[in-house]
């Protein structure tokens, strides 16, 4: 089976259906029932973020970026998880 036949549906995280998502830009889709616009994150599985969420969240990023250029004494390593991993034994 070639990957041209195959057709990746999800949930949509604004309308709650299932449908495909279609790509705008690069990392940019939308919703084809809702018209909601989503960002791509791909962390061994695709997470679509609302567009506006995703913008205020790479925004904050910044800002705390160049907060730690500011003030090289603030250690600000880290990343952005938008869904924690699970662990079984909590």
């Amino acid at each position: 089976m070639t990957e041209d036949n195959v057709v990746n549906i999800c949930l949509c995280p604004s309308c709650q259906s299932m449908t495909t998502m279609k790509q705008i830009v690069e990392d940019t889709f939308f919703c084809k029932l809702c018209k909601e616009q989503f960002k791509q994150f791909k962390n061994g599985k695709l997470i679509y973020v609302p567009l506006a969420v995703s913008e205020t969240v790479e925004k904050f990023k910044k800002q705390l970026e160049e907060m730690q250029e500011d003030n090289d004494q603030t250690d600000l390593d880290f990343d952005i998880e938008f869904e924690p991993e699970f662990d079984p034994e909590d």
